[in-house]
């Protein structure tokens, strides 16, 4: 419990420093996008995985993306997790990644 809380607090003081600015290219934000999916995957396989994963994950959240007009893309995203993520990441970290890939399946829907 102490180990989430200090988590979100140290995710939240990162993120403090503010929106990141948006992209007019659609095509490279797509990439971060999925590049992002994949830096939370390798940190299930660091030494503190929830902390890589939460870290990457707020990353995530601030890239603008639309999984209608990006199919291909949101699929890859959900590929990633499927095969890398799902069920290796505890507490806090896996909740909140596992809510991602659900709005995103929804989204895609």
């Amino acid at each position: 419990m102490t180990r989430s809380l200090v988590l979100l607090l140290v995710i939240s003081l990162v993120g403090c420093g503010g929106k990141q600015a948006l992209s007019p290219n659609v095509d490279e934000d797509v990439q971060r996008k999925v590049d992002f999916m994949t830096k939370i995957a390798e940190g299930t396989e660091s030494a503190n995985p929830e902390f890589a994963a939460m870290a990457a994950l707020e990353k995530y959240r601030g890239i603008p993306f639309q999984a209608k007009s990006q199919p291909e893309a949101a699929r890859k995203i959900l590929e990633i997790y499927n095969a890398r993520v799902k069920g290796k990441l505890r507490g806090e970290a896996g909740v909140q990644v596992a809510g991602e890939m659900s709005m995103l399946e929804t989204e895609l829907k």
